[in-house]
C-alpha cells in the first residue's frame, strides 16, 4: 500500500518565499516540518517591461526536503487552462440567459515535476500559499497552506 503523505505549506513572502511544511503519513501519526524556499529566477528574454508583468510568474521552483532528502519542485503556469473561446453563462433575476466572453485574467495554476525524477508530477495552485499535490519516488504528497491559530 502506498503511503499517502500530507504536506502543509504556508508561504512567508520576501526576500524568498519560505514555508512551514508539515509532512503527515496517511494514518496521520507521523509529522515532519520542513521549510521550502522559492528559488529566484530571471525572466526569459531578459527583463520584462512593466506592463507585461503579471502577478504570477510563468515558471517557479521550490526547494525543500521530503523525508530528509532534498528535492526541487519545478512548476510551469498552465497556459492551456482556459480556451480562447471561453464563455460564462448565468441567468438574470427574470430568467434571461446571459453569456459573456470575459478576458482571461492572470491565474495561479501550475503543473510540473520534481527535478531528476522522470516519473514525478505536480499540480499546484499558488494563489495563497501552495495547494495541490506532487508525486515523488512513487509516493503521493498533498500540499495545503499551514493553518495559523489566529486564522
Amino acid at each position: 500500500m502506498i503511503q499517502a503523505v500530507l504536506v502543509t505549506i504556508c508561504l512567508v513572502v520576501f526576500p524568498y518565499q519560505v514555508s512551514s511544511t508539515i509532512l503527515e503519513s496517511g494514518k496521520g501519526k507521523d509529522y515532519e516540518v520542513v521549510y521550502p524556499q522559492k528559488i529566484p529566477s530571471l525572466p526569459k528574454g531578459g527583463l520584462q517591461k512593466l506592463e507585461e508583468k503579471t502577478k504570477y510568474e510563468d515558471t517557479m521552483k521550490y526547494e525543500f526536503k521530503v523525508n530528509g532528502e532534498p528535492v526541487v519542485l519545478n512548476l510551469e503556469k498552465n497556459k492551456r487552462l482556459f480556451s480562447k473561446d471561453y464563455t460564462e453563462t448565468h441567468y438574470s433575476p427574470d430568467g434571461r440567459e446571459i453569456t459573456t466572453s470575459p478576458p482571461v485574467q492572470d491565474h495561479c495554476y501550475y503543473h510540473g515535476h520534481i527535478q531528476n525524477d522522470a516519473d514525478s508530477s505536480a499540480v499546484i495552485r499558488a494563489c495563497d500559499g501552495l495547494n495541490g499535490y506532487f508525486k515523488n519516488n512513487g509516493e503521493m504528497y498533498i500540499i495545503e497552506p499551514l493553518k495559523h491559530p489566529d486564522d
